[in-house]
């Protein structure tokens, strides 16, 4: 009886296993090779054209220098070069859209988009915040913090729906600047 590994080696042909090697090895050169690139025509792309936005992978985004990176469900992060930090929205539009007004447009516009997705994204952990105290103060029997929580909900979505609406409204003036049709 034979074993099966005395078996595959006799009857296996060694220059098809080489050639297979060979042609993995070619792939893996030409993949790489298309990688770089098409890394270097975005990057000459995005130079010419700073309001070009591109997918450059599962949630992430390319806005001229800028890269845009989904932190979890709600949160994206904005990198300028070498990864460094430049803020954190609520909002992906308002992030691609902070964007492309750094990039020399209308810098005032973008910090204004950056100030109000900031406050809604404070009003939204705020709300978290109340709902919680108020199940627990539910749960425990204090009504009267209950009742100052309930009270601080109100005030809060009421808060929230007013910076939605204004960011809202500012990101579809947004849309209708053509700020990708623009020069720095």
């Amino acid at each position: 009886m034979k074993t099966d590994v005395s078996f595959i080696t006799k009857n296996s042909d060694v220059g098809r296993i080489e050639k297979i090697a060979a042609g993995q090895a070619l792939v893996g050169f030409f993949i790489s090779y298309l990688e770089n690139w098409s890394r270097r025509e975005l990057t000459e792309l995005l130079a010419k054209n700073p309001g070009l936005c591109a997918n450059i992978g599962k949630n992430q985004y390319r806005v001229g220098r800028y890269k845009i990176v989904r932190l979890n469900n709600n949160m994206w992060r904005v990198l300028l070069h070498g990864d460094e930090a430049d803020g954190d929205f609520y909002d992906r539009a308002s992030a691609v859209f902070y964007c492309m007004y750094m990039g020399g447009v209308n810098v005032a516009r973008a910090i204004n988009i950056k100030e109000l997705d900031a406050r809604v994204c404070k009003l939204i952990v705020d709300l978290e915040r109340y709902e919680h105290t108020y199940n627990q103060s539910c749960k425990k029997k204090d009504w009267f913090r209950a009742d100052l929580a309930k009270t601080r909900i109100k005030e809060t979505k009421i808060s929230l729906s007013y910076a939605q609406e204004e960011l809202k409204k500012t990101l579809s003036v947004a849309k209708y600047n053509k700020v990708w049709d623009r020069k720095p």
